[in-house]
């Protein structure tokens, strides 16, 4: 499990799907909160307009797979937040 920003993870789902073959998106969070989008720029939309989620929330991805033409990213939001830019040792 890697903890990073609801940010930076959309963003690693947006770098590593460019170019594949990929008809839906599905980002799960483990509070039963469900994102689907047909594109994954999308999901950052609908999480900006239709959810309660900051994106510079902290969270746990707890799994991320493709399988066929779906992805699906599921991500633990019951993290201890800290002060501070939670991505600074990513770049």
């Amino acid at each position: 499990m890697k903890k990073m920003t609801i940010r930076k993870m959309l963003e690693n789902i947006v770098a590593k799907t460019h170019g594949l073959d990929v008809k839906k998106f599905f980002l799960v969070s483990t509070d039963g909160e469900v994102a689907t989008a047909d594109f994954a720029i999308d999901l950052i939309w609908k999480l900006a307009e239709e959810s309660s989620l900051n994106l510079l929330w902290e969270v746990e991805v707890v799994s991320a797979k493709r399988v066929g033409d779906y992805v699906t990213v599921i991500f633990n939001p019951d993290v201890e937040q800290t002060n501070g830019d939670p991505d600074r040792n990513l770049w």
